[in-house]
């Protein structure tokens, strides 16, 4: 279906984003790299979220919202630049003293500043809930990862209430079952190459809570 270049009064939501930038990120991804026309995105969008033609926003409307995220993508973010010891200087406020032979225990993987920030943030909240060894390293990179598309996506301050319900405030059962998926996760990207990959979390988390329900 061809979209016409009319005033949408159908905004462009944060689910719609969410869902471009996973198509932009398969569009990068591609060995081609072929560039998808805007109406390609729109057609896709609408698939993928069930949208009727009137609920879709205008094809105008998401060629600006392609346009802006895709220069977000690239935009250098520090936040998003690997961590070493000599971050610590710049951002001293994020890594006390204590913290580091934690964050050392995980520069085997790719770490970002980011990353480590949220380590360091939860790292005695993790550890009242999840033995394992690894938890703090990947329950931290759904937030670091889920706060790095907030902030391409919205304007206000990231909200981590589904995190947080998700691995502090559900279930154990649960707490351990997102745990596991997430973990797995993780680990398939550190071993694909895909570290510094857009955010695939909330697909994860939302399937495993879905199935315990």
């Amino acid at each position: 279906m061809k979209a016409a270049y009319r005033d949408s009064r159908v905004s462009v939501s944060k689910e719609i984003k969410s869902t471009i930038i996973e198509l932009i990120k398969k569009e990068q991804d591609t060995q081609k790299k072929k560039k998808h026309p805007a109406n390609w995105y729109r057609d896709e969008v609408a698939k993928t979220l069930n949208l009727k033609d009137e609920n879709n926003p205008s094809l105008r409307s998401y060629e600006e919202a392609i346009r802006k995220l895709k220069k977000k993508l690239v935009e250098p973010n520090p936040l998003d630049q690997r961590w070493t010891l000599g971050a610590c200087s710049a951002y001293s406020q994020f890594f006390p003293p204590d913290s580091l032979s934690l964050l050392m225990d995980y520069k085997k993987y790719f770490l970002t500043i980011r990353h480590a920030i949220w380590i360091v943030r939860l790292r005695y909240l993790v550890a009242e809930k999840y033995p394992q060894k690894e938890a703090p390293f990947w329950i931290s990179s759904a937030y670091a990862r889920a706060e790095r598309f907030s902030q391409m996506v919205e304007k206000k301050a990231f909200d981590t209430t589904e995190l947080d319900k998700t691995f502090f405030t559900e279930s154990k059962s649960l707490q351990l079952a997102v745990l596991e998926s997430w973990g797995l996760q993780v680990q398939k990207e550190i071993q694909a190459g895909l570290e510094s990959s857009l955010f695939k979390s909330w697909n994860v988390l939302e399937k495993t809570q879905e199935g315990k329900e």
